[in-house]
């Protein structure tokens, strides 16, 4: 999708949506070649606009970068709560929040990417506030993993658990293909189901 050159929007949703549209191109260029090696010219040249139009979204590509983070956060945040609003069982719960990770990994996985791999190219000023909310995402999952250990009684450490389970499903960012015979949807229930059973239950 192009942005016309100098069509500036004056309406906020418009603008909004363009912003979009640049933070979405970045990502799949910083995913592709890297932060470092993706500039602003490119990244203009192929939304077909100048590099003043960027600037006229972000004031650098830091910011750039930093809406692209936000945009997997969010997501995965986003699942969480509202899983846990549905009230079910625990292990339901637990199941259905891991299947939601998968699917937002796969729909943010450019983004997602970008962080895993450029998380140290972000300032700081950012960095601490993202990481800090998916340490809380991390541990929210814990304490839920916390409370079905102990109602069953099982042995193991939770939060070992949960950070194995996360690398597993954040691996599909590596291998998943729009394209391959399996939908998002089957992809984020084997992963979720395999996740549950590695404790002992059913999902």
């Amino acid at each position: 999708m192009a942005i016309e050159k100098g069509a500036w929007p004056v309406a906020p949703a418009l603008r909004d949506t363009r912003r979009e549209v640049i933070r979405d191109e970045a990502a799949r260029l910083f995913a592709l070649n890297g932060y470092r090696s993706t500039t602003l010219d490119e990244i203009a040249a192929n939304l077909s606009v100048t590099k003043g139009a960027i600037y006229h979204y972000f004031k650098s590509k830091d910011e750039i970068l930093h809406a692209i983070v936000l945009v997997a956060m969010e997501a995965m945040e986003t699942n969480f709560k509202a899983t846990v609003a549905l009230h079910k069982d625990a292990v339901a719960t637990l199941y259905d929040i891991l299947c939601g990770h998968v699917l937002a990994v796969i729909a943010n996985r450019n983004s997602l990417g970008v962080y895993l791999r450029e998380r140290a190219e972000m300032n700081e000023a950012d960095r601490k506030p993202i990481d800090h909310r998916m340490r809380a995402y991390t541990n929210s999952v814990v304490r839920l993993v916390g409370t079905i250990q102990n109602a069953h009684s099982l042995v193991f450490d939770p939060q070992i658990v949960v950070l194995s389970w996360f690398a597993s499903c954040n691996s599909v960012i590596q291998w998943y293909r729009p394209a391959g015979a399996l939908s998002p949807e089957t992809i984020a229930g084997m992963l979720a189901g395999m996740a549950v059973r590695s404790i002992g239950l059913n999902p």
